[in-house]
């Protein structure tokens, strides 16, 4: 099903801008859609209520998603009660149990618990400091296989302009040091992927 079919209209309805782009830049790199049958796995650091992580398992029956958070929104705990934003995220997933894992270690050192290259995309939405963004890239860019994604949320969102996230410095300074591109879609998502440099001439 490709995204111009009536069950991705629908789903934009409630899907937010930010899982639309991300899921757009899947289906282009990695060429797999939701009805292709390879298993996908793929990981979200940085759940919070679980929109995004329901949402793309939704989208992709054939995914396996590791949702990892360790703080569940503490940040934002003059709003909302950690306790209740894991319990929501939770809830949220139950429909595709069998295809999802939740692990509350923090997300550097879950990082260190995967073989290299086991991931096909990784969307990194967590703590959204200079530093946390910087050490969470570092950690799961290597989970990452050749030719697959590793991607995130609020490159030059409004807070980030304001110089309140570090999200774009981070970035920028990790593309630079590779010497890779980084493309920035709609909903403030911004997607590297990981060339396999055997294929590159």
């Amino acid at each position: 099903i490709r995204l111009g079919s009536p069950f991705l209209r629908l789903l934009r309805e409630t899907m937010k801008a930010h899982t639309l782009a991300l899921i757009r830049g899947l289906n282009r790199i990695l060429g797999i859609y939701r009805d292709s049958p390879r298993l996908l796995r793929g990981a979200e650091v940085g759940v919070f209520r679980g929109h995004n992580s329901a949402d793309l398992l939704a989208h992709y029956p054939q995914l396996q998603l590791t949702m990892v958070d360790s703080g569940w929104g503490s940040e934002f705990r003059n709003k909302f009660e950690p306790s209740d934003v894991e319990k929501e995220a939770r809830e949220k997933v139950k429909f595709a149990e069998g295809r999802h894992s939740i692990i509350t270690t923090p997300s550097p050192q879950c990082a260190s618990e995967f073989e290299d290259e086991w991931f096909d995309f990784v969307f990194i939405d967590a703590d959204h400091t200079y530093d946390a963004v910087k050490a969470d890239i570092a950690a799961w860019w290597p989970k990452v296989r050749p030719n697959g994604v590793l991607a995130g949320h609020d490159y030059r969102s409004l807070m980030d302009r304001k110089g309140k996230f570090g999200v774009s410095q981070a970035v920028n300074e990790f593309v630079d040091e590779k010497r890779l591109k980084v493309e920035i879609h709609r909903g403030f998502v911004w997607i590297v992927q990981k060339y396999d440099t055997l294929s590159v001439v």
